[in-house]
């Protein structure tokens, strides 16, 4: 490689010697994104708005999440849908100890496990099943009220739903 490439060269000489695998990284990401939105579904309150994630084009063309790296999901209320009413949540399900802890700890992705955890849990789902714009709407205010506070409490303000949102 010539060193005096700059990056934007870099990636452009990457991109025409691993376009294919390129193309169908990037052809995978954008199925897996759309089975997340239902723009057509009527009892879903909430559309995916867009997401935010770090990848890395590696030598052979292939997309991997960055190391450390997260993948963030913004939602939007649509308008003119009522959310479901959301479901009860058990004692047992609505326990955030595990959570606190794990934020306490600065543990951010063990964190983030936990809380998608939590909301299999209260849904009655197995756990790290993918959760759809209905899904979220069916989860209780307070629910979500907590796990933003403890968020936002342990990081200083820079995690939680309200950190999301005002990104």
């Amino acid at each position: 490689m010539n060193s005096a490439m700059n990056s934007e060269e870099f990636l452009l000489d990457r991109m025409e010697s691993n376009g294919e695998t390129l193309k169908e990284g990037l052809g995978q990401l954008i199925a897996f994104v759309q089975q997340l939105d239902v723009p057509n579904d009527p009892s879903s309150a909430l559309a995916l708005d867009g997401l935010q994630l770090s990848v890395n084009v590696g030598a052979d063309g292939r997309l991997v999440l960055a190391a450390g790296g997260a993948l963030t999901l913004h939602f939007r209320w649509q308008q003119g849908v009522a959310p479901k009413p959301s479901v009860a949540v058990p004692p047992a399900a609505n326990d955030l100890k595990q959570l606190d802890a794990l934020l306490a700890a600065g543990s951010w992705q063990a964190a983030n496990r936990e809380t998608w955890d939590v909301f299999c849990r209260v849904l009655g789902k197995p756990m790290r099943t993918p959760l759809l714009p209905a899904d979220m709407a069916q989860l209780p205010c307070e629910l979500l009220q907590q796990i933003d506070r403890l968020w936002s409490d342990r990081s200083g303000g820079k995690f939680g739903f309200r950190a999301q949102k005002q990104v």
